[in-house]
């Protein structure tokens, strides 16, 4: 199975997949990861994989 992952600032993410599923109804493996520009790179990229490996 695919998974999705989409990653944005603000909370454009989850609301992509939340217009998604009005179209497709409910999708599995997929995730919306909110990301803050104001952390260190490094805390942006564990964000990431950690979504990654829920996908």
């Amino acid at each position: 199975m695919v998974g999705i992952l989409v990653v944005t600032h603000g909370r454009l993410a989850q609301e992509f997949i939340a217009t998604a599923e009005l179209i497709v109804d409910k999708m599995d493996n997929c995730i919306g990861l909110s990301i803050d520009p104001n952390l260190p790179v490094d805390a942006l990229r564990q964000q990431i994989h950690k979504a990654m490996d829920e996908v």
